[in-house]
């Protein structure tokens, strides 16, 4: 069974793993994304924070000042101490975030839009209400005019803390806008990740559970007996591969006992051959089968039998003269003998006459199986095929297994004939 690199189990799996590490990398990183965003924004939004308080504490003590002002000299300095130091610390808090080299003007990439316009408008407001209230506080640092600079807070405090709010309005509508997606992103990534575990139970069910049990349960039958059971309609992928290797192993069971029995209940040498025939095809290539025997004498080889499509054939010179180089080195071993392509043999020299004959009917690849009775001597099954190089290592291997079982059965009967006084029929030339 042939299947692409595309549906193999291996390449889908790999490919599977590999969506779910890129939506589980994703998830990661977007959700340290967003952690970092949200913690920026958290910060801003703290530092807004912190502005309108500032704004907020400094007119509420310029309103609390400018209900007792001071009358006295210790009075004042009371104040200096206490409420001008308050107010240079709103105003630096203020400075630090709005004034020139402010946190918020120096990075306003840190939070999304539409923080750079409430800024800037927060920016330019705080800019003229530091200039007027450094007018107001006056030149002398030590001694500040406190209550020109608390009316100054007083009528102008509203505008500062106005932008303020409008500024902590806009930071939180962008932390808010920025959670919003943050939890839109994942509930996507959890519906994404239900998808992709249901796709993946679907694959897993489908591809691999669904005909691993369609397999095992044909294992089941083939061990039960039932040689010859096919597996059909599995995927094209590695257990459609695995499944058809044993429905092709389940096959030649069924036709490797069929072998036997119709082996076991022919009646003779010439009718096995043709079983043999009939059920070898199933595991080799085959177009041409024969029997050859050893004359008594040992000057010759007899064609006993010869099959050609499954029909008995008689050949026109049943006797092929001894030695031969083929026939006696095939008659020597005790495995298989294989002569690849015949046409090669008659390219470096004249062929004997066996050979010849198996050329004379296109025929390319030979195989011969020794055999040995007790009564007729030495003998070889061939099997032959038009096509060259047609009986691999594969076929010699599984041939050799089958050979010992072959002799054997032929042994028999042509031993039985011989027991009971009529040799096997030697075929007449012409």
């Amino acid at each position: 069974m042939a299947f692409s690199f595309l549906e193999s189990i291996r390449f889908q799996l790999a490919a599977l793993l590999l969506s779910l590490f890129a939506l589980l990398a994703g998830a990661s990183g977007y959700a340290l994304h967003s952690a970092e965003q949200r913690r920026a924004e958290q910060a801003v939004l703290g530092e807004a924070t912190r502005l309108q308080l500032a704004a907020h504490l400094m007119r509420e003590q310029a309103l609390n000042y400018m209900s007792t002002p001071a009358r006295d000299y210790p009075t004042y300095f009371r104040d200096v101490k206490l409420y001008y130091r308050d107010l240079r610390s709103h105003m630096t808090t203020l400075d630090e975030a709005l004034g020139p080299d402010g946190r918020l003007l120096a990075s306003p990439g840190n939070v999304r839009s539409p923080t750079p316009p409430e800024v800037r408008v927060a920016s330019r407001i705080w800019s003229s209400f530091r200039e007027q209230l450094n007018t107001a506080l006056g030149d002398d640092p030590d001694e500040p005019r406190l209550e020109f600079a608390a009316e100054h807070i007083i009528a102008e405090g509203d505008a500062l803390e106005q932008a303020t709010r409008t500024l902590y309005a806009a930071f939180e509508a962008t932390a808010q806008g920025g959670m919003a997606n943050h939890q839109r992103m994942v509930r996507v990534a959890v519906v994404t990740a239900l998808v992709v575990l249901l796709l993946s139970g679907y694959w897993l069910q489908s591809r691999i559970l669904r005909p691993l049990n369609r397999a095992i349960e044909g294992f089941q039958r083939v061990s039960q007996g039932d040689f010859g059971h096919q597996v059909l309609g599995l995927p094209r992928n590695e257990i459609g591969w695995m499944t058809t290797a044993f429905n092709e192993l389940s096959r030649r069971i069924q036709a490797l006992f069929r072998l036997v029995d119709r082996v076991q209940q022919a009646p003779n040498s010439g009718a096995m051959l043709a079983s043999v025939w009939e059920d070898l095809g199933t595991f080799v290539p085959l177009d041409w089968a024969g029997l050859l025997v050893v004359a008594p004498e040992g000057r010759a080889a007899v064609l006993e039998h010869a099959f050609a499509a499954g029909r008995d054939t008689p050949e026109a010179a049943p006797r092929f003269p001894l030695p031969d180089h083929q026939i006696d080195a095939a008659l020597d071993s005790t495995t298989p003998l294989r002569i690849p392509d015949l046409e090669s043999i008659s390219r470096t020299g004249p062929q004997a006459t066996f050979e010849a004959m198996l050329a004379d009917q296109r025929l390319r690849s030979v195989l011969f199986l020794p055999i040995q009775g007790a009564h007729f001597g030495k003998g070889l099954l061939v099997l032959a095929s038009r096509q060259p190089n047609a009986y691999r290592i594969e076929h010699q291997e599984l041939l050799n297994n089958l050979s010992g079982f072959i002799a054997h059965a032929l042994k028999r009967h042509m031993d039985e004939s011989e027991v009971n006084g009529s040799p096997p029929p030697r075929r007449r030339a012409g």
